[in-house]
């Protein structure tokens, strides 16, 4: 059964300095913008005045990038693996009619109701067919 898509639209600030001053005005500023990431290493070293500016945008980027490419990633293999999920649905369904047809409990004439009504009634993995 597939899962319902959830798309979020998020604003990324597009560099370091940017990035702070969106802390500090969501956390109305004053001594609580140093308690949101106080505890985050990688916000000491860039608050820290030896790197540029530049740099301190290269490494934000670069940081952000990365996360999208990473979501992005694990969305592809979500995708992939809800495609492969409905592919082995599709071929476990194909092989029961077949394994039927083998066994002579369907013919080419017979109609897809009395398909479900002989054969797939007895795989509780087609119950949702017959409703």
């Amino acid at each position: 059964e597939l899962a319902e898509k959830t798309i979020l639209n998020c604003t990324v600030p597009d560099s370091w300095n940017a990035f702070v001053a969106s802390l500090r005005s969501s956390s109305g500023g004053g001594d609580n913008d140093r308690s949101l990431v106080s505890n985050d290493s990688r916000f000491t070293t860039l608050s820290s005045s030896v790197l540029k500016t530049e740099e301190k945008d290269f490494l934000f980027k670069n940081f952000v990038d990365g996360l999208i490419r990473s979501e992005e990633e694990d969305r592809r293999r979500s995708q992939e693996e809800r495609r492969e999920a409905a592919m082995a649905q599709r071929d476990f369904f194909r092989e029961t009619l077949v394994q039927a047809a083998l066994n002579g409990k369907i013919f080419p004439s017979s109609s897809y109701s009395s398909a479900v009504d002989s054969v797939l009634s007895q795989d509780a993995s087609f119950l949702k067919l017959q409703q």
